[in-house]
């Protein structure tokens, strides 16, 4: 507002010094074209003087050029000689033309060096004049006559300097004219200078007519101008100054500018009045607009604010979801994971179940297989104690025997390697089922809660396991005792056949070795009797096992769909929950831009009544 006023004065000054501006360019205006035009006439003054001197002066410098011979002019510069009669005669001649003309100067003069010359014979004056007088070889530089002298001298033409001021001799006019020999060649110029000082009198006195002329005519309009302006300024300053108040915002609309004259100020005030019309019912529109628009204003600056409002709340809200979606999502990722793994491990723990079952399935087909031949061993043991009493009766019947026996004994020896092979086989099961166990326990305590059952049936497998190793360890005494055994009885029979005499006392230790075989073979069915039992447990639980790791790999399959639908939904809600914040985000960010436009409204419409609260409109 402060500089809306600050302009207004400036403009009301600009307004008041346009009578002096106009004043003034008048001035200004009328005295340059004075001033051009003495000027131009002061220019054809000095051309019109300038052709009458050269009119004047050429015929008198080539009537002087002529009378100089040219060759002896030329001797004459060189040997600068004043005692030479052609100096004399010569000087005498042009002082002559001179006197007979309105020429102040003649003389002739050569170049010395640059803009030096030498002054030769001078016809001006009686050489007792000292102070017009040039004697012979009067050097000088004549830079200040301009080029006319050097122009001469060059091109051998006539050639005019026109009005020049000569610092000794005042305002000249000069004209100089070239000395040619026979050959054209130019050895000298003649210089015929002329009195300007009369006609650059006339000029002044001109130039001082046309100065007082001009500020007496300068005045004169200043005057008339002054008058003018006065009266056709004056009214303009009574519209300038309503105009003032208007745009000061402190004018009374409802004031109508007197008209005057019907002219051109009178269209203005005219025109003046019409917008004061204008303007009146334009601030009175104004006025109740911007009341209505300050309530409008104010009233969506509230809306505004509560919207905001709501909008923080759902944005803590939207925060609180988004940060509970990323907590859910991270959980379900670490269940998906977890029961990944627990898919792996189920997989792998049913491969070695299979595995299992199927090696507990042969170990069982290799303990009947074993049983089997213990009955047979056990049956040809009987045998050869029944056919004891006849190795005694009859010595051969006891050789044929002895051979017979020989042969069940490496029948035995056959079936030993066998069943210890078997023994072997049965170890290396228990050990296996022990580590699978072992295997199955720390995959159990991977799986965590999910694998505690799992841990049970693993601890009692592992039992079973070492229960068998005990077992097997049992079976490979034995079996280590029936191989001594039989080792004996080989080396019986190979005493029996080498020395038959102690067939009777070796009959005895067979008899009593039988016995000891007899009765192990016993223990050996009764421990394989136990061993097919506990096989045929282990085999079943290897089945009830394998059946429930297929439930369960089944059952795990059904989760594992789950939680995998479950991650998908939770990277979902997580997704609408960023889109759902950003969009809270934008309508926050519009409420604030609402908000702060709403203010900015208010304080326009508090600045509009500022200024519209001056103007009167009643």
């Amino acid at each position: 507002m402060t500089n809306l006023r600050s302009h207004d004065k400036i403009g009301v000054m600009n307004t008041i010094s346009l009578k002096f501006k106009t004043i003034i360019f008048s001035a200004v205006f009328l005295f340059i074209s004075f001033t051009i035009m003495a000027i131009v006439s002061v220019s054809a003054i000095l051309n019109l003087s300038h052709k009458i001197t050269r009119e004047a002066g050429i015929p008198i410098a080539k009537r002087a050029a002529a009378i100089v011979d040219p060759d002896k002019f030329l001797e004459l510069s060189r040997t600068l000689n004043e005692k030479d009669r052609y100096y004399e005669n010569l000087r005498v001649e042009l002082f002559k033309l001179k006197s007979a003309t309105n020429c102040k100067y003649l003389y002739t003069m050569v170049p010395k060096e640059g803009t030096v010359y030498v002054y030769v014979v001078d016809g001006s004056c009686d050489p007792s004049d000292t102070d017009n007088f040039s004697p012979l070889g009067t050097e000088e530089d004549i830079s200040s006559y301009g080029d006319a002298p050097f122009k001469t001298m060059r091109d051998g033409t006539i050639e005019s300097s026109g009005l020049q001021r000569q610092d000794e001799w005042g305002w000249t006019s000069s004209v100089y004219a070239p000395i040619k020999n026979a050959k054209g060649e130019i050895v000298g110029i003649v210089g015929a200078d002329f009195d300007a000082n009369s006609i650059m009198g006339t000029i002044t006195r001109s130039i001082l007519v046309s100065i007082v002329i001009t500020l007496i005519l300068l005045a004169c309009l200043i005057t008339v101008l002054s008058y003018t302006t006065n009266k056709i300024f004056g009214r303009v300053r009574n519209i300038s100054s309503h105009v003032s108040d208007i745009a000061s915002g402190k004018a009374d609309l409802s004031h109508q500018i007197p008209v005057g004259n019907d002219d051109e100020i009178g269209d203005l005030a005219k025109s003046c009045n019409m917008l004061n019309k204008t303007l009146l019912n334009l601030v009175s529109t104004l006025k109740s607009s911007v009341q209505a628009l300050g309530s409008t204003g104010r009233e969506v600056e509230s809306n505004t604010n509560n919207t905001k409002d709501s909008v923080s709340i759902a944005e803590s809200a939207i925060e609180a979801i988004d940060s509970k979606a990323a907590i859910q999502s991270e959980s379900v990722n670490s269940v998906y994971e977890s029961t990944q793994r627990l898919n792996d491990s189920v997989n792998l723990l049913n491969g070695k179940i299979s595995t299992q079952t199927d090696t507990i399935t042969n170990f069982a087909a290799t303990v009947e297989e074993l049983s089997g031949n213990t009955d047979s061993i056990d049956k040809n043991v009987n045998k050869i104690y029944q056919n004891y009493n006849l190795l005694v009766q009859d010595a051969e019947t006891g050789r044929r025997d002895q051979q017979a026996v020989s042969q069940k004994v490496h029948q035995i020896v056959e079936q030993s390697s066998n069943l210890s092979n078997a023994n072997k086989v049965i170890d290396d099961i228990s050990q296996r089922t022990n580590l699978l166990a072992m295997n199955a326990s720390i995959e159990a305590a991977h799986a965590g809660e999910a694998g505690k059952g799992f841990a049970v049936v693993a601890q009692e497998i592992r039992m079973l396991a070492e229960n068998s190793s005990k077992q097997s360890q049992s079976i490979n005494e034995l079996i280590n005792t029936i191989n001594d055994i039989i080792n004996d009885i080989v080396r019986s029979s190979n005493l029996s056949t080498k020395s038959f005499e102690n067939v009777t006392k070796k009959i005895r230790e067979i008899e009593k070795m039988l016995q000891e075989v007899h009765g192990g073979i016993d223990e050996q069915q009764l421990g394989t009797k136990s061993m097919l039992d506990s096989m045929a447990v282990i085999k079943a639980s290897s089945q009830a096992i394998q059946e429930e790791s297929v439930n369960m790999k089944r059952h795990n399959e059904v989760v594992f769909s789950g939680i995998e639908t479950l991650r998908s939904e939770a990277q979902n809600i997580k997704e609408l929950s960023q889109r759902a914040a950003d969009s809270i985000f934008m309508i926050s960010s519009d409420a604030e831009k609402s908000s702060d436009s709403a203010k900015k409204n208010n304080q326009i419409s508090e600045e509009v009544m500022g200024l519209l609260k001056d103007y009167k409109t009643t």
